[in-house]
């Protein structure tokens, strides 16, 4: 009783605060959303926020926003040290989009999260499936434009990657199977 009572209180008092503080922002239906973005064209600008640093810790750096890169994906099918993971090249001229910090040097590229994977593969029309049952195949790669976001630096000196998720397969070229050094001997 007590806990729905200050909530009551609670809930009064902000009322009662944002009343005295003016008139509370027009919500827009989607609908009229859509018609007011209509209107207004998509600059590069505003499709490409900065990246902003949000949190850090001992190793790992989170940024969020979203920029549009483009460059080179590949699909490590049966690769030793990237197996069954999608990363992502910029070219020369996004990768300043991405995050780095004074003193990294390391080349730009990264790899799409994890947890998302499956979905990512299917934007760019990988049927991971089947490439990993050809243990001929060591990558699929092609290029592409796309939007990402949630970036995350791993900045410990190893063998590891930034992440970052995918939203969207801006453009896209067909993806190229890379065959295994044994499978290019094979067919000499």
């Amino acid at each position: 009783m007590q806990k729905a009572m200050k909530l009551i209180l609670t809930g009064g008092l902000l009322m009662a605060f944002l009343t005295a503080c003016g008139p509370t922002p027009e919500v827009k239906s989607d609908v009229e959303a859509d018609e007011v973005s209509e209107k207004q064209p998509a600059t590069e600008e505003k499709e490409n926020v900065e990246f902003k640093e949000i949190e850090k810790d001992e190793r790992f750096t989170y940024y969020e926003g979203d920029v549009t890169v483009s460059g080179r994906y590949e699909y490590y099918a049966n690769a030793p040290f990237l197996g069954d993971q999608l990363c992502f090249y910029p070219d020369e001229a996004t990768k300043n989009l991405i995050p780095r910090v004074d003193g990294d040097d390391r080349d730009v590229w990264f790899c799409f999260w994890k947890e998302d994977q499956e979905n990512s593969l299917k934007l760019f029309g990988i049927d991971a499936k089947a490439v990993l049952r050809n243990s001929n195949i060591e990558s699929v790669s092609g290029k592409a434009t796309i939007r990402i976001s949630n970036y995350v630096v791993d900045g410990m000196q190893s063998e590891v990657f930034d992440t970052a998720k995918l939203k969207a397969v801006i453009s896209n070229e067909a993806p190229v199977e890379n065959l295994t050094v044994e499978a290019t001997k094979d067919q000499l």
